[in-house]
């Protein structure tokens, strides 16, 4: 009999007499696919999706070894494909663990699923030697030894073994053994190698862990859309769910998809071991989750968009009832993912939260941020078509500007006060990106607009629109949101975005964003010119450059920026979405390799006068 396990995202494993035989899907062509189904593309003439087989061969294995699987699940899976009915199957068993026993003489292999990783353990047998397995790959387009992990090529991308941690028990106490990779001269068989040895008197087990990202889990569609982290590193990530079968946990605040699309989050330990919890969060319409902050409490803040007229709100809340269209919704849980603290509406009769008018990259839909102060009062940047939006008197600009608006507000840590909210906008159209407190309270936001009426300040870096189809824009409000500090234009004569920000320990602003255009490259920066990613630094009146760069691949390919850090050291992180080959890679990535369009993560030093790190990152390698 054969087993196959589904590995998540584009990967399927049958296990087979003396073999492992992969299978890869290519993720450009499994996402096109998926945006195909879900009407997301208007262009689906390339339906074709390429795929790579390999086999990892038991070399000289027992021909007399048996594959049992055990601990069957409660539920079983039904195939019915294609019109032939002599090949479907119904009521096929699904097991936790499959052995494959006596696959060497004293060596067994035991292959299950451990916090949502596959994985697969030698137990060898006392006597026994760990050179007696050889594993020959046969079909892989490359095999490498990189940082201790064993690198498989193939023509749709990588996948990677990690290190492989080898241990015994020795009166009652596990022992660690060291253990590496061997690659033959025929660059396709690898064995292991124990440099120090190992007791042979005692059981030898060796753990390698096919690694690539930890997935959700889901069985349904769920597209990711913001993450952050907690003061101890635990994880946090926010999806947007099509139907029911998200992993959601006992005890969860909501186990029940809700209809429509759901808002689906979970929280992992620190080293993406172990799921804390799981839970929808979601009404009857569409739910999507926009950003997500912990506050030092380690309650979860999640700031989105819904359609739905039932999405779960507290009881006291500032807005307990839908405004109609779209609606910005906040909300607050627990540590645990068991109690909703905290939940409101926010919003006018208009689209509130949704940037529909102001899109260009893939996700600029849902874009908008929350963060929480250090006295627990929570800060919104976002959009809104809204005449009505709830402003507050005082506010720096209460009245609808034309169009689509940026506004930005400011709650309690409750949810059931609006301190103060505001317009920010010219005459055509705004969306807000990305919020910063410098270290006296003051406000600053990011974004981009489509025209010149947009407001300025006397003395700023550009207090004219530079032209094209957007510019990026960063301002500055002051700590009650009632007066424009500083605010400028940044671009050139094309299209130019700003997406994040951030502010340094001494008050100076950093922006990452794209452009079009010839964006300033100042002395003494780390540059890859002609790069569609910007990154600059200004002083916090906004009225002068510090630095300026630009990252990338030379080119301008189309690219999502995701994320931006700058460390109390001033080194500067970056990510984004779409990289593909001329990417600038270390010697240390963690993948040197793309799949033509997949995550970018770059580490600069203070000042961006270095590389410190680069690396490609995609799921499945």
């Amino acid at each position: 009999m054969e087993y196959k396990a589904d590995l998540g995202n584009g990967r399927r494993l049958f296990f087979e007499k003396n073999k492992f035989t992969y299978v890869v899907y290519d993720q450009d062509g499994l996402y096109r696919a998926h945006e195909d189904e879900h009407g997301a593309r208007k262009n689906s003439e390339d339906t074709k999706i390429k795929a790579h087989a390999f086999e990892m061969i038991f070399v000289s294995a027992n021909e007399s070894n048996v594959i049992e699987g055990s601990g069957e699940n409660s539920y079983h899976y039904n195939y019915f494909i294609g019109n032939d009915q002599s090949k479907w199957a119904s009521d096929v068993p699904v097991y936790k663990t499959l052995s494959y026993k006596n696959l060497y003489q004293g060596i067994d292999l035991v292959a299950y699923e451990k916090d949502g990783t596959f994985k697969y353990d030698y137990i060898l047998k006392p006597g026994t030697e760990a050179k007696t397995i050889q594993l020959k790959f046969n079909g892989a387009t490359k095999l490498e030894i990189k940082n201790k992990n064993l690198y498989i090529t193939t023509s749709v991308g990588q996948l990677v073994e990690s290190v492989p941690y080898a241990f015994q028990v020795i009166d009652g106490r596990e022992i660690k053994v060291a253990c590496a990779y061997q690659l033959a001269k025929d660059g396709e068989t690898v064995s292991f190698y124990l440099p120090d040895g190992y007791d042979s008197r005692y059981e030898l087990i060796i753990d390698p862990v096919l690694v690539a990202s930890t997935y959700s889990g889901s069985s349904a569609n769920t597209y990711g859309h913001c993450a952050t982290h907690d003061g101890a590193g635990n994880i946090y990530t926010g999806g947007r769910c099509f139907s029911t079968g998200y992993p959601v946990t006992t005890g969860a605040y909501q186990i029940t998809f809700g209809g429509g699309v759901d808002i689906s989050i979970s929280k992992l330990n620190a080293a993406g071991t172990a799921l804390l919890y799981a839970t929808y969060l979601g009404g009857n319409n569409a739910d999507y989750p926009h950003s997500m902050f912990v506050n030092t409490a380690n309650e979860l803040y999640v700031y989105g968009s819904t359609l739905s007229t039932d999405f779960a709100i507290s009881s006291g809340c500032y807005d307990n009832t839908h405004n109609g269209m779209s609606d910005m919704i906040i909300t607050k849980l627990n540590p645990a993912g068991s109690t909703l603290l905290a939940s409101t509406y926010i919003g006018g009769s208009g689209n509130d939260g949704v940037n529909n008018n102001a899109s260009y990259n893939y996700g600029d839909t849902f874009r908008g941020e929350i963060i929480i102060s250090n006295s627990e009062d929570v800060y919104v940047t976002s959009t809104t078509l809204s005449s009505d939006f709830p402003t507050t008197a005082g506010a720096y600009d209460v009245t609808h500007n034309g169009l689509q608006d940026a506004v930005v507000l400011k709650m309690n840590s409750s949810l059931n006060t609006l301190q103060w909210a505001t317009y920010l906008g010219g005459t055509q159209d705004e969306a807000g990106c990305s919020i910063r407190l410098n270290s006296s309270g003051d406000v600053y936001i990011v974004g981009l607009t489509k025209g010149s009426g947009f407001p300025t300040t006397a003395g700023a870096y550009h207090s004219t629109y530079m032209g094209g189809i957007y510019d990026g824009y960063i301002s500055r409000l002051n700590a009650t949101g009632t007066a424009l500090v500083n605010s400028t234009f940044v671009g050139t004569t094309t299209r130019d975005i700003i997406y994040f920000l951030d502010i340094d320990v001494n008050n100076d602003i950093y922006v990452y964003g794209i452009s079009d255009g010839t964006m300033p490259i100042t002395v003494n920066t780390y540059s890859n010119g002609g790069s569609v990613n910007f990154l600059n630094k200004f002083n916090g009146a906004l009225s002068s450059l510090i630095f300026g760069t630009v990252l990338g691949n030379g080119t301008h390919n189309a690219f999502s920026p995701s994320a931006l850090m700058v460390d109390v050291c001033q080194n500067i992180y970056m990510a984004g979405w779409g990289a593909n080959t001329g990417y600038p890679i270390t010697a240390t990535a963690t993948q040197s390799t793309t799949t033509g369009s997949c995550f970018h993560l770059i580490v600069l030093d203070a000042g961006a006068t270095n590389l410190l790190y680069g690396s490609f990152f995609w799921i499945g390698g």
